[in-house]
């Protein structure tokens, strides 16, 4: 019987070297916006970030407007930033926040390398505080390449997914017991969920 050839489609990285290169190539779909992000926008305009004593804009990418509004929001003075790629600031790692906001990271990480930006997110977020994690939906058009994983591979080697809602809440329970769909309209092109590890907030 001849063997089944390997189905590279479904082969997910499985050593250091893959997952950083995999990190690496996400750095890649880093754009500039001339003003603050559509799913960050529809936070702020929903107060979200009020009463919270410290911020993290996590996988920011190039976005240079988010971390200034998220400040200006909040009630402490702490907001910092981290990118792997564009903000390298480790020391980021070395405490909680209250609240912390991702934007379209998720979506362009591949399975296993997910896992660790969850789990990141996850310790990044303290035991009352509440992690916002927004990302493409599959409504969004301009996700196209070549079918592999759970998504695609793009043009220029880069990973993307577009969620339905089910697959980010799905997503998010294996890392926080606790989550809400904020923006369940998958047509607008984002989702967004809020996670948290306790119910109830303190204070």
């Amino acid at each position: 019987m001849q063997q089944e050839a390997l189905n590279l489609s479904l082969v997910q990285p499985v050593d250091e070297i893959d997952i950083a290169k995999e990190f690496a190539l996400s750095g890649k779909t880093a754009i500039s916006r001339p003003g603050v992000s559509l799913p960050l926008r529809f936070l702020l305009e929903r107060g979200v970030f009020q009463g919270a004593k410290s911020a993290i804009n996590f996988a920011k990418g190039r976005a240079s407007h988010d971390a200034p509004a998220i400040a200006q929001a909040i009630e402490g003075d702490v907001c910092a930033e981290f990118d792997l790629i564009h903000a390298p600031e480790w020391p980021v790692f070395g405490t909680q926040y209250s609240v912390l906001f991702s934007g379209y990271c998720a979506n362009v990480l591949p399975p296993r390398c997910r896992s660790i930006f969850w789990r990141q997110v996850a310790l990044l977020t303290d035991e009352y505080g509440r992690a916002y994690v927004a990302v493409r939906s599959c409504k969004d058009r301009a996700i196209k390449g070549k079918p592999e994983y759970d998504g695609v591979r793009t043009s220029i080697g880069s990973f993307q997914k577009g969620y339905s809602a089910g697959d980010l809440m799905d997503e998010a329970r294996r890392f926080f017991p606790h989550v809400e769909l904020l923006q369940p309209n998958e047509s607008k092109g984002f989702l967004i969920v809020a996670c948290k590890h306790c119910l109830h907030l303190q204070g």
